[in-house]
């Protein structure tokens, strides 16, 4: 990440001394979407439900237009899945008055078309509940008493809900770009969600991260399926998130925008970030509320070798690698 925009988050349990390999192979980091509702069967949007290998989400809604000669803006999908995994779900492709496609010749390079119905509304941004993770950390190098010792807590306690680094691009782009938008410079229109998605994650990282630092989350009992609001949540009919747009809550930390009313938190930042915060008031973004915490669901591990294989759940907005991060230092 660009060195104005290094961020050195707090760790839960402190730093990790161990370390591990991730990623090494696609099959290392699986993803299955989970949508939280049953499409209805009926209606003008068919769903299509994806595996994809090495692939990026984009790429695939793009060949899934040209491939049904529908405008690109037809076809949705609830969140970009990683692209160097194995990673399964859903796209909506808008088609009134169609026949139910069978893609039988459509062949894409680590695609696979798994099944496919109809439903009755698009997929929104952030409308499924959450995705469900099988990641193998390779050549484990770490105290074993130490990794357990990590491992129970964070099944019986969580995690700092974190947005991971990926969310700022490459070497901090994402950022960078946005300190371009807010001084009035042109950026690509396909650019501007991201700028804006990134620097209020950066600004709810660097609060988090307080809060850890001076140890006011440390007792906190989060449950499990502890769902998590995002910017991206409260677009969706089929929303899985919840949102908030004012009041103060110890465990919900803020996404920087408007608010219906000055709150402590909220003026903290603005004393941090006041040329962000500013320019995100003069495009009318709206406060939202995010946890703070994170409990996984159905967490298992297990050890292989000198591998690391753990199984488990968790809600809309809320990254793996964050979890991971707690439990040994890895590289990809």
């Amino acid at each position: 990440m660009s060195q104005d925009y290094a961020l050195a988050v707090a760790y839960a349990q402190g730093q990790p001394s161990g370390s591990a390999r991730l990623k090494q192979q696609a099959v290392d980091f699986v993803v299955n979407e989970r949508l939280g509702f049953e499409p209805s069967g009926i209606g003008e949007h068919c769903y299509v439900r994806i595996r994809k290998t090495g692939a990026n989400t984009a790429w695939v809604a793009e060949n899934l237009a040209r491939y049904l000669n529908i405008k690109p803006f037809d076809v949705n999908y609830a969140d970009r899945k990683d692209r160097h995994a194995v990673t399964t779900q859903w796209l909506s492709c808008h088609l009134p008055g169609k026949l139910m496609p069978d893609f039988a010749d459509m062949a894409l390079t680590g695609v696979e078309i798994v099944e496919t119905c109809r439903h009755d509304k698009k997929l929104r941004r952030g409308s499924h509940a959450g995705n469900e993770f099988e990641i193998r950390l390779r050549d484990i190098q770490a105290d074993s008493q130490d990794l357990e010792q990590r491992l129970a807590q964070i099944a019986a306690q969580g995690f700092p809900n974190y947005f991971g680094e990926q969310r700022f691009g490459r070497g901090g782009s994402n950022l960078l770009a946005a300190d371009k938008l807010f001084a009035g410079e042109p950026i690509r229109p396909q650019q501007r969600d991201m700028c804006l998605s990134a620097v209020r994650s950066y600004m709810f990282n660097a609060d988090l991260s307080r809060h850890v630092s001076s140890g006011e989350l440390s007792a906190i009992s989060v449950p499990e399926h502890c769902w998590t609001a995002n910017e991206e949540a409260g677009r969706g009919a089929d929303s899985g998130g919840r949102t908030r747009s004012s009041g103060e809550s110890n465990h919900r930390g803020w996404l920087y925008g408007l608010a219906r009313k000055e709150t402590p938190a909220l003026k903290s930042l603005e004393s941090r970030f006041p040329l962000w915060c500013e320019g995100l008031r003069r495009l009318d973004l709206k406060a939202q509320q995010r946890d703070l915490w994170v409990r996984p669901a159905a967490f298992n591990w297990r050890f292989e070798g000198a591998d690391l294989l753990m199984s488990f759940g968790l809600p809309v907005g809320s990254f793996a690698t964050s979890l991971i991060r707690e439990i040994v230092s890895y590289g990809e």
